[in-house]
């Protein structure tokens, strides 16, 4: 049916009815295409512009792609159709690529969940994987981009389920190379990744009481071995006055206007409380034997044989001495969980 007669009177094109007689002439052709003739007649039949007609033809050989391709598997003559008719359209190698592998991903993909199912990728599979891929069309660059985001996909899912704990063990860890390597992925990570991944591992060796070793700018003593450095806010409790008031009993008369004498005592009361003070900020290096704080005014030494426990809070930690005021360490949030398990670490590693 070609176009109604007001659009015809307009000069406008009806797309919509250009579309469903391209597909009613594609199905009435088959298994032969339509020729050049048919072609011509339906794109002047719907007043159809040059731009319009590649995008009209593109997206009909789409969908004959789609079709052919959904049940995962190309036949000869389903191969040699989708070929003169990807003539017959004008549709150039340029644009058939991708409608191929766009419509190839979802067979594909089912095929390598099967394929990956038991987390091992055999010399086998990855034979079927590429002849299904030949025979889709789609080109080897784009069968190993899949196959490694599949892989990766795979992997992702196991280190979530690794790294639940915030740990990462060394059997963890070659799990996930094991993995990597027999599914035929990587286990690559980016810059941010491999810091919490670092980290996870830490975590782990302190919890394994695995303390590890870092050179440090401080003398140390014989023996002696530096653990870890951070910076930190150092602050002591100190009794400050808040206020003073006077108390006793007391009398008074007037000598002259003005001016009057008091008798009796006069005892002055002051009211104090414990305020936290910051004292320093500098670098705290924890060793096998000190705590050790270098400040922009002071220098501080505490021997950890004095240290009864370390109290962690949200923002620092609370050395608990055996004389003398505890010192509050101000840790940034983002350094305090190692710091705290390297507390516990270090204090457990002195008392065995």
């Amino acid at each position: 049916m070609a176009r109604p007669l007001w659009r015809r009177v307009l000069g406008l094109s009806d797309v919509t009815g250009a579309e469903t007689a391209l597909h009613a002439l594609l199905v009435e052709s088959r298994p032969s295409t339509p020729d050049q003739q048919q072609l011509s007649a339906l794109v002047e039949a719907y007043g159809l512009s040059g731009t319009t007609t590649r995008t009209i033809c593109t997206q009909a050989f789409a969908r004959a792609v789609r079709a052919v391709v959904s049940d995962a598997h190309m036949a000869d003559d389903e191969r040699h159709y989708l070929s003169a008719l990807k003539q017959a359209l004008s549709v150039s190698d340029t644009e058939s690529l991708p409608l191929f592998e766009t419509a190839a991903q979802a067979p594909l993909a089912l095929a390598m969940d099967a394929a990956l199912a038991d987390h091992v990728l055999t010399e086998t599979e990855k034979k079927q994987l590429e002849a299904l891929a030949t025979n889709l069309q789609v080109t080897t660059a784009t069968l190993t981009r899949l196959t490694q985001e599949h892989a990766q996909g795979i992997l992702q899912r196991r280190a979530d389920e690794l790294l639940a704990d915030e740990r990462l063990s060394p059997d963890d860890e070659h799990e996930l190379r094991e993995l990597a390597r027999s599914i035929g992925g990587a286990l690559t990570v980016d810059a941010g990744t491999q810091r919490l991944l670092d980290r996870y591992r830490l975590l782990w060796q302190l919890d394994n009481a695995m303390l590890p070793t870092i050179a440090a700018p401080i003398a140390l003593q014989r023996g002696e071995v530096c653990h870890h450095a951070l910076a930190v806010h150092w602050y002591e409790t100190k009794r400050v006055t808040t206020s003073v008031s006077y108390a006793g009993l007391n009398a008074s008369f007037r000598i002259v206007r003005g001016v009057r004498f008091r008798i009796g005592n006069v005892v002055p009361v002051r009211h104090t409380t414990d305020r936290l003070t910051l004292l320093d900020t500098g670098t705290l290096y924890l060793t096998s034997k000190r705590l050790i704080f270098l400040g922009a005014t002071r220098n501080t030494t505490i021997r950890l044989s004095s240290v009864l426990s370390f109290d962690a809070f949200a923002n620092g930690i609370e050395v608990q001495k055996a004389s003398g005021r505890p010192p509050f360490l101000e840790i940034e949030p983002a350094d305090l969980e190692i710091a705290g398990a390297m507390f516990g670490a270090v204090l457990a590693a002195t008392n065995d």
